[in-house]
């Protein structure tokens, strides 16, 4: 990882599902909790149409296969201890050209700001990735209550002199809002971002942007 360079201009760049796809992990962990039940759920591809066309979540759409509370919170449970093991993030597939990144990379200050549970995961996967010496600082921050990204950004915003997040979902988008920074979306999340923002179709059409 690059030592950050105080006070010049910088680019956030959020984790999943703007720098890689995470859809397939997310779904081999739901389907791989089921299996053990003997319960069949939807393939794939109905899976990403059902979240896609009803802005649902995971949870709602384990929901539906779901026949008791006891299931409930053991499925709950079971996704929490298994989402970021190395059996399902394997899953993950990257969106985001390397090449393109590690270009940029020379030239601008780069951020990652992710929500992840576990760190040790997190770097793991950036170093089999081949991402993590693209960034000067690596931030992974836990899901909470609120929205931890916005606190990360202000902090950062203390740092830099020009500061752009850059993500694929509504909390990213509301969490530069909240911050005062500027932000870019991309197309590439399962839920449509705000229509009067300027959707690029993914990161890479931004980082030609940028060179």
């Amino acid at each position: 990882m690059k030592k950050p360079f105080l006070m010049e201009p910088t680019i956030v760049l959020d984790f999943d599902d703007t720098l890689i796809s995470t859809n397939r992990r997310q779904y081999e962990v739901i389907k791989s909790f089921f299996d053990g039940y003997n319960i069949v759920i939807d393939p794939f591809d109905e899976y990403i149409d059902y979240r896609k066309t009803f802005k649902a979540t995971n949870v709602n759409f384990a929901n539906r296969f779901i026949t008791n509370s006891d299931l409930k919170n053991t499925y709950r449970d079971y996704f929490i201890k298994n989402i970021e093991s190395d059996v399902f993030l394997r899953y993950d597939q990257l969106i985001v050209d390397l090449n393109l990144i590690r270009k940029v990379s020379t030239k601008i200050n780069l951020v990652l700001l992710s929500l992840r549970s576990s760190r040790e995961q997190g770097i793991k996967q950036l170093i089999k990735l081949g991402l993590k010496d693209c960034f000067n600082e690596i931030l992974f921050v836990k899901h909470e209550i609120y929205n931890p990204k916005i606190e990360v950004l202000n902090n950062l915003k203390l740092q830099t002199q020009e500061i752009t997040f850059v993500g694929d979902s509504i909390n990213d988008y509301e969490a530069a809002r909240e911050s005062g920074v500027d932000f870019i979306g991309v197309g590439t999340g399962l839920f449509i971002l705000p229509e009067n923002l300027n959707i690029l179709d993914n990161i890479n059409v931004y980082l030609e942007k940028l060179i």
